[in-house]
């Protein structure tokens, strides 16, 4: 498949982490900057709300006092319209402190007390938010104060009104004034506070916005600065594992015997590493060549199919592998298998076809010739049920003509002398042909796994004895002498009792077949010093010996590497032997030196004696 960018959501993952702190800061200093000016606007706006409300209250106060002097209704009545300002501000404040404030309510009377529209909300916001709090609490209680102030003012214009309808004496009417006076003289007092109070809320609320700025900023730049060095680390990292990465693929690539390449899908030129280039027959390092030079190496019966099958990589952008052969020029053709994917660089680069490059000669010779060697098996393996199925159906007959001959030979009244003859030779010819027959039979048996093997604690030193009164006709024909070097007590090895008799059978018959006339067998049973466990016995000639050609070719089938016309066999013997030792678990071996003669050497696993093993 085509390389894989990364997806959106992953690079705005990407951005996000890198970004994210330091925009979640701004919008945190955005949010309190914003807050400070609404806040500040606030206060402006209270402070400019106690200029009107004292600038009222003083004109009410000065319509009073000409009230008192002309006694005129409508100085009372500019009184209490001037009044209506405060009386304004009274409600917003009241409904305010309300728990379910009505802020459609509370606008209305804000803006009828002169506060400019586009500052009531924040007026509002602000004494909701902070007018409990230590910051303007005694900012409220100074406006309450006045409020108070202001009713008791109406109060005195009232008592006022009263003493002028009345005609009252210009004494009492004086004594009235002074009140009111000393009254407005406390507004005045009340007003200067109030402004006070909001000049110092202002500034404890411009220095917690600067302090609050500021740690934000600090905040911001300790976030910053620990993003960056995060990111530096993580890209430290990454860097790290992809040099730990590419030093690994290096080495696998070296270790596999592979070759790097890149091909440019625009300009057609193709990047080979030092191993790429000396699989195509280029000198052993790293080059940029033109496609059409590659071409030029690749057979001619592979070249239309290889460029085939790299163009619609090309223009599909799926994986592909494509094997061709080149040729070096020393004439020598090589098998390449070349692996690839088309890659989108994420820059906006051309797109490029990378892969690897495997010479993979020797693998196919490796298969062809697995291949050969699985039909040869098969081969061997048919003519071993052949040789089996025809040992089966001559035995038959075979067993007839040896019984026949048999009778013929104990009929001796009525042979005569050339029949006696004939009679053994037919027996004795029948009898190397059972032989083969029964080695054959055994041979397929052994190799197809039929053959049972019951291996249990056998005395090695018993198996031998075992085996020695049959070897009396091969002594005495060929004057032999045998020697046993066994102990008395047991040897105990891990077989099967058959098995190791035919096995010991075998070579101690070959012993006398190929050793030389009134020579030595000798036998002798040992534990093995150089691997614990093991127990040997040597079988030991003194024939003629086996030159190092010949001990090689040992052990195979039908392979009789000393033929001699006076001794019979069937090149069996030896190769059942070494199948049957392998079953049992152990082994045989040779060591042969011309004119000394020949030792067989077969070694099994101990045991432990019967009564031990049943412990």
């Amino acid at each position: 498949m085509a390389g894989h960018p990364l997806r959106p959501t992953s690079i705005w993952r990407t951005y996000f982490g890198l970004l994210g702190s330091p925009l979640l800061m701004v919008m945190i200093v955005a949010a309190l900057a914003i807050g400070a000016v609404n806040v500040l606007g606030a206060v402006r706006a209270y402070v400019a709300g106690e200029s009107m409300w004292a600038k009222a209250r003083a004109d009410a106060v000065e319509h009073l006092m000409r009230y008192a002097r002309t006694h005129e209704p409508a100085d009372l009545s500019l009184f209490q319209e001037a009044l209506r300002i405060t009386e304004n501000d009274r409600l917003a404040r009241e409904a305010m402190e309300r728990h379910d404030p009505d802020t459609a309510r509370i606008a209305q009377w804000l803006t009828a007390g002169r506060n400019h529209p586009d500052d009531v909300d924040n007026m509002i916001r602000l004494f909701r938010w902070f007018g409990d709090r230590w910051v303007l609490q005694e900012a409220r209680q100074t406006w309450a104060e006045g409020d108070a102030l202001i009713a008791e003012l109406k109060q005195e214009a009232a008592h006022l009104d009263d003493l002028i309808h009345m005609q009252a004496p210009t004494a009492e009417i004086e004594a009235q004034v002074r009140l009111i006076a000393e009254l407005n003289d406390e507004l005045n007092q009340a007003g200067i506070r109030f402004s006070e109070v909001l000049g110092q809320a202002a500034r404890i609320t411009e220095g917690l916005l600067i302090a609050g700025l500021a740690f934000v900023a600090l905040l911001l730049s300790v976030v910053s600065v620990w993003q960056v060095r995060q990111v530096l680390l993580k890209q430290t990292r990454h860097q790290e594992a992809i040099d730990a990465i590419h030093g690994r693929w290096e080495l696998a690539s070296k270790s596999a015997g592979l070759g790097l390449y890149e091909m440019d899908q625009v300009t057609n030129d193709i990047t080979l590493d030092d191993k790429a280039a000396a699989m195509h027959g280029l000198p052993p390092r790293a080059c940029v060549v033109p496609r059409t030079r590659i071409r030029e190496l690749i057979v001619q019966d592979d070249a239309t199919r290889t460029r085939e099958d790299t163009d619609t990589a090309l223009h599909s952008g799926q994986d592909f592998r494509i094997v061709y052969r080149v040729r070096h020029p020393n004439g020598e053709v090589r098998t390449l298998e070349a692996t690839g994917r088309l890659i989108h660089p994420h820059n906006g680069g051309n797109p490029r076809l990378t892969g690897v490059l495997r010479d993979i000669t020797i693998e196919l010779e490796q298969v062809e010739m697995a291949m050969k060697r699985e039909a040869a098996e098969r081969v061997a393996q048919s003519q071993r049920e052949f040789l089996s199925r025809l040992s089966h159906e001559l035995r038959t007959p075979l067993n007839a003509i040896l019984g026949f001959a048999q009778l013929m030979q104990l009929d001796k009244a009525h042979a005569t002398e050339t029949q006696t003859r004939q009679v053994s030779m037919i027996l004795g010819a029948g009898k190397q042909l059972l032989t083969l027959v029964e080695d054959v039979l055994d041979l397929s048996k052994v190799e197809s796994g039929h053959i049972h093997m019951h291996l249990e604690a056998i005395d090695a030193h018993s198996a031998i004895h075992s085996c020695v009164p049959l070897l009396d006709p091969h002594l005495n024909r060929e004057g032999l002498k045998l020697t046993l070097a066994l102990a008395d007590e047991p040897l105990w090895v891990h077989a099967d009792a058959q098995r190791l008799h035919q096995v010991l059978i075998n070579l101690l018959t070959n012993a006398c077949k190929y050793n030389r006339q009134g020579g030595e067998v000798r036998v002798k049973a040992y534990r093995n010093a150089d691997r614990p466990g093991h127990t040997c016995i040597d079988i030991t000639d003194t024939g003629r010996g086996l030159t190092a050609a010949q001990q090689a070719e040992l052990f195979q089938p039908f392979k009789r590497v000393n033929p001699s016309p006076h001794v019979e066999g069937t090149g069996l013997g030896l190769y059942i032997v070494k199948l049957l030792m392998e079953r049992m678990g152990g082994e045989v071996r040779v060591h042969s030196d011309i004119g000394v003669g020949s030792t067989f050497t077969i070694e099994l696993p101990d045991s432990a004696p019967p009564s031990q093993a049943l412990v």
